[in-house]
């Protein structure tokens, strides 16, 4: 079910990013109700919508799909077709709120990252402290629960960062061939994300793993 975010998301884009050509709407096998009136009544200026079903962008992992978990779509996106180098991905209930500019996303080609350093939870103390005490009463642990932070941290780990670069949920600045090269050279990390149907404990998030993948290259604008 939904009550029209996914709209308002692409008419917030529409009013507060003009620049933005082509909006990618990623779903399974369903179409947003208000897509065929906006292809009526599309200005020129307006971006072209696209609707793009899992199949296509699992179409070399088709034994995979169900997929009733965001991590393995948000892992593929970047293989869209017509999907430009420099992307910004939304979640589905994302919407902008004032005019943006493409350098709030994008410096000189590089992604223009927001957030702050911190530490994973192995290197904090009482953390630590906590696991031990309820492994010591047959208790699973809290690194076994699946969460944004955990998805995130996962990310730094798998690029050997002993920190993580920590985002809030906005949306995400990305480049295509970043994640491609990446992917290419790692098959075994994309793969990690993709055969879960569910959630699982081990995901990373894949905003946070292209944002660790842009910093280790020194190839993103951090601010705050």
């Amino acid at each position: 079910d939904q009550v029209d975010e996914i709209e308002i998301a692409v008419k917030s884009i529409i009013k507060f990013a003009p620049y933005i050509k082509n909006i990618f709407i990623v779903t399974d096998s369903q179409t947003p109700s208000f897509l065929e009136t906006y292809n009526k009544q599309k200005l020129d200026s307006q971006p072209i919508v696209t609707v793009v079903d899992h199949e296509v962008i699992f179409s070399k992992f088709n034994s995979l799909l169900p997929v009733f978990n965001c991590r393995p779509i948000e892992t593929l996106a970047y293989t869209i077709p017509s999907l430009s180098e420099h992307f910004i991905y939304f979640n589905d209930d994302f919407s902008l709120l004032k005019k943006t500019t493409p350098s709030d996303f994008f410096v000189d080609g590089f992604p223009v990252l927001r957030g702050e350093w911190k530490p994973l939870d192995e290197n904090i103390f009482h953390k630590k402290v906590i696991n031990g005490v309820l492994r010591l009463f047959g208790k699973e642990s809290r690194d076994k629960k699946y969460g944004y932070k955990r998805g995130q941290q996962n990310a730094a780990r798998v690029l050997g960062f002993d920190r993580y670069f920590k985002l809030d949920h906005t949306p995400a600045p990305i480049r295509k061939s970043s994640l491609k090269n990446y992917f290419d050279s790692h098959p075994e990390i994309q793969d990690r994300n993709i055969r879960h149907r569910f959630r699982n404990p081990e995901q990373y998030v894949l905003q946070s793993l292209a944002n660790h993948i842009e910093i280790k290259n020194e190839s993103a604008v951090l601010k705050e």
